[in-house]
């Protein structure tokens, strides 16, 4: 009895510390960085809906934006009318929240086919590995996606011998949430992946019958409702379709069904670089992974139908994305649970232990050492510093760049906070060491048999927590957009000024219409084709100059100056109302290439 109490006390230890370090690693300085590629969109599209107060429309500067579906944008917009605003943390939160999702998920599906432990290890793996943190904290959909198709298959193989109706509901509804905020593959993929489970024994024949057929249809009818609703509902004053856009429906087929056979972008990467990139998001795990698929394909026949399906699972996934003519390198998230699942399986399985054990004295020298660089981390940047300003004294054109970097100064409370990381990823080790001998130890994590296994995982977890939540913050001062936008919205305030008061030429950034907090629609100066006609930036700037009042401004990114100069005089564009601050190194660019934005008087 007294055996019994201890194994499931260390078991919800074991739960305790994982989903502990999981919500710090989701959340800890979750929106203590500006937004940053595509997040824009999100950020703006939500934005707009708690401003404008219609949900139905995407829309970033009066153009209806509908390349991703609404629920995207519904999972920001929500906890936004709770709290009353929008910021970068609001915007992650669906996503931080997808993450633990899909940990749970893989813990699910791990235990329900094989083991408790096997769950936890590729828990684990999944928590540390680079591409799940960085889509974990970013403010996109691709997390959601990833989390739907877990959730969805670890939900059938937790019914599949007792489904019902409602389990057949919850099977679909899951799958079209996930599409509603990412697209069909939320949709095709669960059911490519339970495929090889439903055709070994005939296991499709139990499945096959009407209360099935009654879930897959209503939850069809309630794919298509959204996207119904929204091309019934009007559209705001002044928004308006751009041209050539599509409706939601006709996006759906366009980005999921033709990109995927004969893609209009995204197109230029080879046929096999998802061979590439699965070890690229699976980072720092990647050697694991390639040593448990090197010692368990091999064994594919002689292996149970858990592991035999685990393999399938992935090949079809590969090959799914692999099919598709239009590829990213984060497309294929959707993976990362199974290959988690499968280094777990090749832990705590009999396979080929001797790569076992050398692939674990490597991932261990190789922390420790990661580990005393970070515990180390003031000495080491203060040396850094002097060698790069001895460097580059020297008579040398690339060595003088490094002058660059002399100057730039990481405030002392981040190079503390990498030092902390640096104690948190050897401090397992320590413990490994004195294992077993006194109160505090790693065996509850994953076993006693396997501590070592516990202190690699909690260090890795340690230095990705450092490089991935901790790190970014350091270099934050560098990226100037959201200042530059700040101060756009005082000089618009000043001068009294609306968005149509502001025209931007040829590009403009969703990240400063957001942070400048537009209440409407400026002027985008590019050239486009609308109801067959042509019109140019020159047309459209000469259109704005009548209709917008004297304290206008033109806002551009330096490399279009030359463009603006075809029809502007040099005279208005010598002095910026505004600049956003640069760097020294960012005048090593070409012109060309300078994509810092200075606000002009014209």
């Amino acid at each position: 009895m007294k055996e019994g109490n201890t194994a499931q006390e260390n078991i919800k230890i074991s739960l305790l510390v994982f989903w502990v370090l999981a919500v710090a690693m989701m959340f800890v300085e979750l929106g203590g960085t500006i937004l940053w590629g595509s997040e824009d969109r999100w950020a703006e599209i939500s934005r707009m809906m708690l401003l404008s107060g219609d949900w139905w429309h995407p829309c970033i500067n009066g153009d209806i934006y509908f390349d991703k579906p609404l629920l995207s944008y519904w999972m920001i917009t929500i906890p936004g009318l709770i709290v009353g605003y929008v910021d970068e943390f609001i915007i992650r939160l669906p996503s931080a929240l997808a993450g633990l999702a899909g940990l749970w998920g893989t813990y699910v599906l791990g235990k329900k086919l094989w083991n408790r432990k096997v769950a936890l290890a590729a828990c684990w793996i999944l928590l540390s590995a680079s591409g799940f943190i960085f889509w974990s904290r970013k403010g996109a959909a691709d997390m959601e996606n990833m989390a739907a198709i877990i959730l969805a298959v670890a939900w059938y193989f937790q019914c599949r011998d007792k489904a019902g109706f409602f389990s057949y509901f919850l099977f679909f509804f899951i799958c079209i949430a996930g599409a509603h905020t990412k697209g069909l593959p939320a949709i095709i993929v669960p059911l490519a992946a339970i495929a090889p489970d439903l055709i070994r024994h005939n296991n499709w024949k139990k499945h096959f019958k009407v209360s099935f057929f009654a879930a897959g249809i209503i939850c069809a009818v309630l794919y298509f409702v959204p996207f119904v609703i929204a091309s019934m509902a009007p559209l705001p004053q002044g928004w308006e379709y751009p041209a050539g856009q599509l409706t939601g429906l006709e996006l759906v087929w366009r980005e999921n069904i033709m990109r995927a056979f004969n893609s209009y972008d995204h197109n230029d990467e080879p046929f096999f670089s998802y061979l590439y990139h699965i070890p690229r998001l699976m980072i720092p795990w990647t050697l694991l992974l390639v040593a448990a698929l090197a010692a368990m394909i091999p064994r594919y026949r002689k292996f149970s139908d858990n592991n035999r399906w685990l393999l399938e699972v992935i090949l079809i996934i590969l090959l799914l994305f692999t099919a598709s003519d239009s590829k990213r390198w984060y497309y294929i998230l959707p993976i990362m649970p199974f290959c988690s699942l499968c280094c777990g399986v090749f832990i705590f399985e009999n396979l080929r232990e001797n790569w076992k054990r050398w692939t674990f004295i490597l991932y261990k020298y190789v922390a420790i050492i990661c580990g005393m660089v970070l515990l180390f981390t003031i000495p080491v940047y203060r040396i850094g510093l002097l060698v790069m300003f001895k460097l580059s004294a020297l008579d040398n054109k690339h060595l003088a760049k490094l002058s660059h970097f002399y100057d730039v100064e990481i405030h002392i409370g981040w190079q503390i906070a990498l030092t902390l990381t640096g104690i948190l990823a050897l401090a397992p080790w320590l413990l490994l060491k004195r294992n077993n001998a006194g109160r505090f130890n790693l065996n509850p994590i994953l076993g006693a048999e396997h501590a070592k296994w516990a202190a690699l995982m909690l260090s890795v977890w340690a230095l990705m927590f450092g490089g991935m939540c901790i790190f970014p913050g350091t270099v934050e001062q560098f990226r100037t957009e959201k200042d530059f936008a700040l101060e756009l919205a005082e000089v618009m305030k000043k001068r009294q000024l609306k968005p149509a008061d502001v025209a931007f030429f040829l590009k403009a950034s969703p990240a400063i219409i957001f942070y400048a907090g537009f209440e409407g629609p400026a002027t985008f100066l590019i050239d486009e084709t609308k109801d067959g006609v042509e019109i140019s930036a020159e047309e459209k700037y000469r259109k704005w100059l009548k209709t917008s009042s004297k304290g206008r401004l033109l806002i551009s990114q330096e490399r279009y100056i030359e463009r603006l100069q075809e029809f502007i005089p040099a005279k208005k564009l010598e002095e910026a109302v505004l600049h956003e601050k640069t760097f020294p190194w960012d005048y090593e660019k070409k012109p060309k290439k300078r994509k810092n934005v200075l606000v002009f008087q014209p």
